[in-house]
Formats: C-alpha cells, sequence, structure tokens
C-alpha cells in the first residue's frame, strides 16, 4: 500500500526570501509531494524508475531551483539534484534484498516496508513508503526448502528445488494439463502431487519436472504423504478410496513406474516424515513402516508397517525425523522414537509439558513438537520449551504446513513462511527470526 506524505511549510518572510539567490525562493507558500511513485513492491532488489517529486506555489505552479537531497532504505540515486523549470527532480530507488524462505542464501523477499525520502533543506521533505504484498492462497503445503499453494483452480510453487530457477523466489504458477482440477496437495523436497476430483493421484518430480503426470497402477486415493528427506529419493504415499489400504511409489516411479499395495492393513489416517510412514487403523492403533531402498516402479524390498503398542486409542498423527507423536481423544500426547519401529521394541511416552495437547500437532524436522493456537505456535524441543511464541503471534492462524520449514495462513489469506524453525547445532536449537510474508509476484508496479 502507497502512502504518499506531503510536507508543507509557510514561508511569510518575503523580504528576507526575496534576498535569498541560491536557492530561488517560491514567493507564496509552497508544497513538496511525490507525483510519480510505485504503489506495491513484489521483487527482491527492485529497481524503481523513476521517483519523481514536484514542488508547488500555492497556485499549483512549479517553483524550479531548489536542491533535494535524496535518501531512503537500499539505494537511491539521484537523476536530478535542483529543482527544474516544472519544480520537478527524480531518482532511481533500488530496494535491499533482504527476507529468506528456504535456503538462507536465496533472496526471497523484499518483505515488510520501506521508505524513500526527498528533502529540501529549511522547507520539507515528501516521503514515499512501499509495503510488499504478501501472496494469498486457500491452503498452503509446505516441506523442508519448497512450498506449493492453491488458489482457486491455480498451483503455485516458491522456494528452492529443482522446479523453480533459483532466480526466482516469489511463487510460479505450475501449467496444469488440460482438465486437471486439483483437490488435495502434497509437497516434498523434490516431488508435488495432488489429486484431481476423481482422486487419481499426478505428480512431477526431478526425474519428472516439466508437468503434472499420472501415476500409473494407482487407485482412487482420499489423501497423500511424502516419505523422504532432501538427502534421500522419495517415496510418496496414498490412502486408497475403496479399502483404505496404502499404495506407494517412488520419486524414479513418476512418470515411468507404477504404484504398489504396501499390504492389506487399512488405515483412517496416514503421515510421513523422514523416512518413515506412520498410520492409525479403525481402532486408533498405529503402525509404522520404514521407508525402503527403492527403484524405478514397485519397491525393491519393503518393510511391513509394524505395530506400536503401548498407546491408548489415537485420533490423530504427525511424522519427524525420528519421532512421531500422535494424539488421544482427550488430547493426551503419545510420542514415540522412529528408529525402534523395526526392533519392535518402542516404548510410548507422553512429552513433559502440560501444555502439548492434542488434537492439532505437528512434528517438525528435528523432531520438535509444534503447538498450534489460534494466534500463534509454541514449541517443544528435547527437554524444554523454546522461547519463538512472540515471533509468531497476532497472525489469526487458520492452516499450517511444513517439515523443516513452516508456511502458515493467516486469517487475512495472506501466507507466512519461516526457515527452519529449529536449526540444532551440537543438539544445541537456535531460534530464528520472526515468520516472512511470501511475496505476491503480481503487484501494480510490474503487472
Amino acid at each position: 500500500m502507497t502512502r504518499f506524505h506531503a510536507v508543507s511549510r509557510w514561508l511569510w518572510a518575503v523580504g528576507a526570501l526575496a534576498a535569498c539567490t541560491d536557492p530561488v525562493a517560491p514567493p507564496l507558500p509552497s508544497t513538496l509531494t511525490v507525483v510519480q511513485g510505485v504503489q506495491e513492491i513484489s521483487v527482491p532488489g527492485q529497481r524503481l524508475d523513476t521517483i519523481l517529486v514536484r514542488l508547488t506555489d500555492a497556485r499549483g505552479n512549479g517553483v524550479p531551483g531548489w536542491r533535494v537531497e535524496w535518501s531512503g532504505d537500499g539505494t537511491v540515486v539521484p537523476v536530478d539534484t535542483v529543482t527544474d523549470a516544472l519544480g520537478q527532480a527524480s531518482a532511481v530507488w533500488t530496494l535491499p534484498r533482504d527476507s529468506v524462505f528456504g535456503w538462507f542464501q536465496y533472496p526471497a523477499g523484499p518483505s515488510g516496508r520501506y521508505s524513500m525520502v526527498a528533502a529540501i533543506s529549511d522547507f520539507g521533505e515528501a516521503r514515499l513508503a512501499t509495503q510488499a504484498r504478501a501472496f494469498t492462497a486457500d491452503r498452503v503445503e509446505a516441506a523442508g526448502n519448497v512450498a506449493c499453494a492453491l488458489r482457486g483452480v491455480e498451483l503455485w510453487c516458491w522456494g528452492s528445488n529443482l522446479f523453480i530457477p533459483e532466480h526466482v523466489r516469489a511463487p510460479v504458477k505450475v501449467a496444469l494439463p488440460a482438465g486437471l482440477t486439483i483437490t488435495k496437495l502434497k509437497v516434498g523436497d523434490d516431488i508435488i502431487c495432488v489429486l484431481d476430483q476423481a482422486g487419481m493421484p499426478w505428480c512431477m518430480s526431478r526425474d519428472a519436472p516439466n508437468s503434472l503426470v499420472p501415476m500409473a497402477g494407482a487407485p482412487t486415493l482420499l489423501e497423500l504423504i511424502v516419505i523422504g528427506s532432501p538427502w534421500t529419493d522419495g517415496v510418496v504415499c496414498g490412502r486408497a478410496t475403496t479399502d483404505r489400504q496404502v499404495w506407494c511409489w517412488t520419486q524414479a516411479a513418476i512418470g515411468r513406474g507404477v504404484a504398489t499395495r504396501l499390504d492389506d492393513t487399512e488405515f483412517t489416517t496416514i503421515d510421513g516424515g523422514d523416512g518413515f510412514g506412520c498410520g492409525l487403523d479403525p481402532a486408533g492403533e498405529p503402525w509404522c513402516w520404514q521407508q525402503s531402498r527403492v527403484g524405478i516402479g514397485p519397491f525393491l524390498g519393503p518393510f511391513p508397517p509394524m505395530r506400536v503398542a503401548g498407546t491408548p486409542p489415537l485420533v490423530s498423527l504427525s511424522v519427524g525425523d525420528r519421532r512421531a507423536c500422535g494424539s488421544a481423544a482427550n488430547g493426551d500426547v503419545w510420542c514415540w522414537d522412529l528408529r525402534l519401529v523395526r526392533d519392535g521394541s518402542v516404548v510410548p511416552a507422553q512429552p513433559g509439558a502440560d501444555w502439548i495437547r492434542g488434537p492439532e500437532i505437528m512434528v517438525g524436522y528435528n523432531d520438535e513438537i509444534i503447538v498450534p493456537t489460534p494466534t500463534s505456535f509454541r514449541f517443544w524441543s528435547i527437554d524444554r520449551e523454546l522461547p519463538l511464541s512472540p515471533y509468531f503471534a497476532g497472525y489469526g492462524i487458520t492452516q499450517f504446513s511444513g517439515y523443516g520449514s513452516i508456511c502458515f495462513k493467516a486469517a487475512s489469506s495472506e501466507i507466512f513462511c519461516s526457515y527452519r524453525l529449529v536449526y540444532p547445532i551440537n543438539d544445541i536449537p537456535i531460534a530464528p527470526g520472526p515468520p516472512i510474508a511470501v511475496p505476491d509476484p503480481i503487484s501494480k508496479y510490474n503487472r
């Protein structure tokens, strides 16, 4: 949003002004205003040509000969340092590069508010303020260092992966096959999969990057999960519409292979993390399976799901790196270590904080437990709460997603994202800065 702020000063000492020869003083009260600027900004380092200000007298006539001092955020380079015959002076304003989403070395902004000032000494100033417009969407899905969102019937993605050129850090509209309407979306570091209106899966990956393609051999599905990390080939699984059994396929199989049924276990919900998938059966018991070594086509040796004993019936589930957690109907949260799933020695336990309540919980990339509130998040890592909630206060969070990075939808439908919320170095959690408004690639300036 643009804010023009014009400052005027009444100059009554006509005799004194007449004695001034440099600069030439206006004979009547005058006003300095911005007459050409930019209303919204959307790309990092955006060069704004041209910022134009004008000095006028009370009759609206231009006043020449006054020296203008330029300043502002980023870089402001004067084109004119003295008002011309029309009372005008101009400058080129290059916005700073800051704000990041995804890998920290890539800019993804700008985000926030920037100002430029044109001032005339002992007279006044004109200030132009610009605000980056946040991207709005109906739903957002994030994983690692990439995110996608549904906006109406459109699919938009951003971050750092092989689908998006490295110089583009605002959302990019993904071309969809003719007739494809997306109803569900799931994102991995190098995989994007959707369900169409019939529940059929479509995917694209680094091995099939040009467009979404139908997944051969898969039944109609109710939901999708991605199992994997930035350092492993991902596996996509879905819960079948007819019998609620799980079907999976590899990243390499997209466009060249077929989906494979995991086994005959029926699930009411499923979730995926780094190398593991878990689900709840109709009795609310959790089962987990490990990502197997995979190739093009079916699994080369899948690990069947193993029941996790020792929890009450669960109603929700979230899987992280080495930890999974589920919530009982009364809100109690139970967690277990995924490294022990194959050994059959998993002992679920409740985390040591009474505010960790379900059913809406999420286990993050570094096994932190994330609990949303209507306006914020709370985080629990290792054995203590992390002091991050002030960064996330006041947004009115209506939907969130993430694995490594978190993105959320505010009550305004604006999308905010943060880089790795917890990035342990020698088991010491480090808190990042506040969430970043994802910039809208379409602005009034460059439309």
